[in-house]
């Protein structure tokens, strides 16, 4: 199964042509201006698939090999669940703690530009979900809006293991409602699952494998260069991918424990009182974080020459 029955429908496609927005035609979209240029920086927002693509960076690394002088900092602020009211995010709070959370974590991105994957819960909690969907992504958009940055969203796509009744249809209006926040706002809208088939995903059909995970990241890449996939596939053939793909993991991983650390009920909530005094250090993690970014920057910059 492919996720060819799920593109946009035509009159998205003919809109975002006539008024520049991102679409994901493969023949439409690489005649536009990048998404991404020098002095970005990046924010993924999202539930699962967002958190997970941080753990191979294939994006990031792909991104790097094709333009290493772009010199985009990724930060992933993806969180497992999550929706875009932020009900993942509340911790032991509100849905309205949740969305407070997400631009806390925010302010410590500070991106340019965010990406925006959500529908995947939504489609998967069934009607209720599909409702409350418009109305919570157009708030997040106008709110980021609001904060001078600019919106990407991302496509959902229909995942192989989901058993909610109805859950194509689900499905197709998540998408249908991205693409509309998207031209209400005037924003890119990518569907960069769009050449995913069911072997791209774990066994269960909840997750991307890590050939899907890849597949997807070089196709976001892609997208988000306005290039075709050929060209940054081509990159990716580099003998150091791998060894980048390392380096992302692990900078995303001193960054998750930056914006998310382990022990937060004693740092920062009701147990503050017994290791609060220790709250203070989880910034330290900030320079860290930079300074390996550079040396991915730099390994990309000598493989290119």
């Amino acid at each position: 199964m492919t996720h060819a029955s799920l593109s946009l429908p035509a009159w998205t496609l003919l809109f975002g042509l006539a008024f520049g927005l991102g679409t994901s035609s493969p023949h439409a979209a690489h005649a536009a201006e990048p998404l991404l240029k020098q002095g970005d920086r990046l924010a993924l927002i999202g539930g699962t698939l967002v958190e997970s693509l941080q753990f191979q960076g294939d994006c990031e690394v792909s991104l790097a090999l094709a333009r290493p002088e772009l010199r985009v900092p990724f930060r992933n602020l993806g969180w497992s669940g999550d929706d875009a009211s932020g009900t993942a995010r509340r911790v032991f709070g509100s849905t309205a703690d949740g969305y407070a959370r997400l631009f806390t974590d925010l302010s410590t991105a500070n991106p340019t530009v965010a990406l925006i994957g959500y529908g995947w819960a939504e489609a998967s909690q069934g009607e209720s979900g599909v409702a409350a969907f418009k109305p919570a992504l157009l708030r997040l958009g106008k709110d980021l809006q609001e904060r001078q940055i600019r919106l990407v969203f991302l496509q959902p796509f229909e995942l192989p293991g989901v058993r909610t009744s109805g859950y194509a249809d689900h499905m197709r209006n998540c998408r249908q409602i991205v693409a509309e926040v998207a031209t209400e706002l005037s924003a890119a809208v990518l569907d960069s699952g769009r050449s995913l088939t069911e072997d791209a995903f774990d066994q269960a059909g909840l997750r991307l494998s890590a050939a899907g995970k890849r597949k997807f990241g070089q196709t976001l890449a892609a997208d988000l260069l306005r290039q075709p996939v050929a060209v940054i596939q081509a990159a990716a053939q580099q003998p150091d991918y791998a060894v980048l793909s390392e380096q992302v993991a692990a900078k995303n991983a001193l960054f998750f424990h930056r914006h998310r650390p382990m022990n937060e009920t004693y740092l920062f909530l009701f147990r503050k009182h017994e290791q609060g005094n220790n709250a203070p250090e989880v910034a330290s993690f900030e320079p860290l974080v930079e300074s390996a970014e550079q040396a991915i920057w730099n390994s990309a910059q000598t493989s290119k020459r």
